[in-house]
This record gives C-alpha cells, sequence and structure tokens, in this order.
C-alpha cells in the first residue's frame, strides 16, 4: 500500500507541475500578445500623427525635432517589436501550453490505472519539453504556482508571497528572484 501512496504522490506532483507549465506558458503568450498589440495601436496612432503634422499647417511653427519625435518613436517601437519577436515568442509559448496539455491528458487517462511506467514516461516528456523551453521567469513561474493552489483548493499557507513590484515586472523579468522562498519548486 505504501507504494501505490507513494507513486499517487509522484503522480500528484507531475500532474501540479504540468498544470503549472501550462499556466505559465499561456501567460507568456498572452504578454507577447498583448506587447505586442500596444505596439501596433502606437505606431498607428503616431504614423497618423506624423502624417497630420506634415499634412496641415498643425505645427506648423513647431521645430523639426519634434515634428520628427511621433515618426522616430513608431520606428524605435517597430525596431523593439522585430528585434522581441514578440509575434514570434506568442506562438512559442502557446506551442509549449499545447505539449503540456497533451502531457497533462497522459496523466488524466491513467489516473484509473497508475504505473510507474506511467510516471516515468510523462517525467521523461516534460524533460524534454523543458529543454526547448526559454529560461523561465520565476517570479511568474511563482504567480502560477500560487495561482494553482488556489484553483485546486490547496492549503493557503503553501503559497509564496510575492510584492507588489514583483508581480508587476513578473511578465517582463525577474525582480529580487532571491526572496521567493522555496516552497514553490
Amino acid at each position: 500500500m505504501n507504494e501505490q501512496a507513494d507513486l499517487e504522490k509522484d503522480y500528484n506532483r507531475l500532474l501540479f507541475g504540468v498544470r503549472r507549465s501550462v499556466r505559465y506558458h499561456s501567460r507568456r503568450r498572452q504578454h507577447y500578445e498583448r506587447l505586442h498589440n500596444a505596439v501596433l495601436f502606437l505606431a498607428l496612432v503616431l504614423g497618423s500623427v506624423t502624417v497630420a503634422t506634415f499634412a496641415a499647417a498643425i505645427g506648423a511653427d513647431w521645430p523639426l525635432w519634434l515634428k520628427s519625435l511621433p515618426a522616430a518613436t513608431v520606428s524605435v517601437l517597430a525596431g523593439l517589436d522585430l528585434v522581441v519577436g514578440s509575434t514570434r515568442q506568442a506562438w512559442l509559448h502557446a506551442d509549449l501550453a499545447r505539449q503540456f496539455i497533451d502531457l497533462e491528458r497522459r496523466l488524466a487517462r491513467g489516473q484509473t490505472d497508475l504505473t510507474p511506467t506511467l510516471i516515468e514516461e510523462v517525467t521523461a516528456a516534460r524533460l524534454t519539453i523543458e529543454a526547448t523551453e526559454p529560461p523561465v521567469l520565476r517570479v511568474l513561474d511563482t504567480l502560477c504556482h500560487n495561482e494553482l493552489l488556489r484553483a485546486m483548493g490547496y492549503d493557503p499557507a503553501r503559497e509564496v508571497r510575492v510584492g507588489f513590484f514583483q508581480r508587476l515586472f513578473a511578465p517582463f523579468f525577474d525582480l529580487a528572484e532571491q526572496r521567493l522562498h522555496s516552497a514553490a519548486r
């Protein structure tokens, strides 16, 4: 019976990790999609301002640098979007989330007939997927961990405290990652 309990514990840990990865990659995809849409919106607005400035008497007495500022801003934003590759990153994270969802499906199908082989196979598949992932943002991963704890009804005491500024910048970079407790891992 002890072996079965250990197997169920391994299963639950693996399932939790896979579900956290799905949430993480979904958040990364959403972040890159929002970033791309914001850049497109600003490019449209600033491009319109540039056209209006040069096409009309608006700002006729403005210095040339001020008239050129919207066009330069559009160029910089479009260049940043190209360098970051927000569309490409959104697709990557959507694909990674899909792969983790496939693993979750495999775990769900095997739940009734739980074997060590299933755990080993899914763990190996998970490691293969993780090997292709870009570096993980630990603060964002911790936020997903906490969210999943709440969604699955676990004890709130297991949550890791994440500061306001850490949450704010989590989609962009890790801030004070060392302040996170190891309970999230």
